[in-house]
């Protein structure tokens, strides 16, 4: 191994005494790779794919299987040297000296294993027993608690039949289990933590989003419902806003301690109409159970929908062509009525009217479009309030306003 090598080696094995990977130089095939091992705090050293490593005799680290097979080969090479260098010498020494005489006994051709071993004093020796290497291997320690069936020698392999497992691979499966283990903690502790946090989330998206939909759901009767304060029990609250560009936005409120099964909707027959008839557009009608259908446009015929027994209704629409402009002085408006007519299965109520927009000049009500208007209402501040009692509460209401 060169010099290069040498140093790579020394400098990827740094802290290798301490638990964790370090880069090594190992032999492979024949050949000196790099590697990656895991060092464990039992001196166990492992690759990625769980075999144990140990550092042969050159220091290099090589798998223990290798090693094993090395020191077979080099246990066999040995044993013949030395039989060789036995069998020499007696050849020699049985040449310079003389055959034996016959007086001498013959040796027992069949010793008996039973009886002690002659060269041995029974009252002064007894027989020297095999003393167990100094330390074991990281191999050996990592498997000392398996049975002997199951450490068998590896050059065993070479018997057994095609087909019949092999002992060995299932120590290898283990010995990459154990490997895998801190990886593996390490992989389901982060799943778990994962896990949790989705959850959590999850429940905070889940708040989040049911939160706003319960306060709609239980809100939002309430808001399109919530009748102002001028709405009294049976009576109905007329509020027409007149926009600068000439149209009218008006909401209608009906509150009644009777069920209303049904209302119908109609625009007024007014003068100077002309070519430009009044449109109800946008119209919409909402009871405590939510819209109610029908038509959305209300023109030349009139326009029915079904309440089912509310006791609470908001009518809303946009009224165009109601209102006209002077030639003389376009600032100056006519609105020629404020609202649609509407009628309830219920009967005639009072209704309360208030128009605002711009600046209110004046207010005109005509019990219909021949009559000659009358002036009613009065103004608060910058809105033109108008009351109309049972018996006049189909009266058209009209308004004269500066829109500057």
């Amino acid at each position: 191994m060169s010099d290069v090598d040498t140093e790579a080696q020394d400098t990827d094995t740094t802290g290798a005494d301490d638990p964790g990977w370090a880069l090594h130089e190992v032999q492979v095939d024949g050949e000196y790779v790099e590697r990656w091992l895991y060092h464990y705090a039992d001196a166990v050293v492992v690759d990625e794919d769980g075999v144990v490593h140990e550092p042969d005799d050159d220091g290099v680290m090589a798998p223990v299987d290798l090693l094993e097979d090395d020191q077979d080969e080099r246990g066999d090479q040995d044993r013949d040297d030395v039989g060789a260098a036995e069998d020499g010498p007696a050849e020699a020494h049985d040449a310079d000296h003389e055959a034996p005489s016959d007086d001498t006994p013959d040796p027992d051709p069949d010793p008996d294993p039973d009886d002690p071993d002659p060269d041995l004093d029974p009252a002064t020796e007894e027989p020297e027993e095999p003393e167990e290497p100094a330390e074991r291997s990281a191999a050996d320690a990592l498997f000392a608690d398996r049975p002997d069936d199951e450490t068998e020698d590896r050059s065993d392999r070479d018997d057994l039949d095609e087909g019949e497992p092999d002992p060995d691979d299932d120590r290898a499966d283990e010995r990459s289990a154990l490997a895998r283990l801190p990886a593996r903690a390490v992989l389901l502790t982060l799943l778990a933590l994962s896990a949790l946090l989705t959850i959590a989330l999850l429940g905070v998206v889940v708040v989040r989003w049911d939160e706003p939909a319960a306060t709609t759901e239980t809100a939002t009767p309430a808001s399109r419902l919530q009748l102002p304060v001028a709405v009294a029990p049976d009576s109905e609250y007329v509020r027409s806003r007149v926009r600068a560009e000439g149209d009218i936005r008006v909401d209608h409120w009906i509150a009644s301690t009777r069920p209303v099964s049904r209302l119908r909707l109609s625009v007024p027959t007014v003068p100077g109409t002309g070519s430009d008839p009044v449109t109800a557009r946008e119209v919409r009608v909402e009871t405590p159970s939510g819209d109610r259908p029908g038509p959305g446009v209300v023109r030349g015929s009139s326009a029915a929908y079904s309440l089912d027994g509310a006791e609470e209704v908001h009518v809303s629409y946009v009224l165009t062509g109601a209102v006209m402009r002077s030639d003389d002085d376009p600032d100056r408006a006519l609105a020629r009525l404020t609202s649609l007519d509407l009628d309830v299965s219920r009967g005639r109520v009072p209704r309360t009217v208030t128009v605002l927009g711009g600046r209110l000049l004046s207010a005109a009500c005509a019990a219909d479009a021949a009559a000659t208007p009358r002036p009613c209402g009065q103004a608060e501040g910058r809105t033109w309030r108008v009351r109309l009692e049972p018996a006049e509460r189909d009266d058209l209401v009209q308004a004269q306003l500066d829109l500057s």
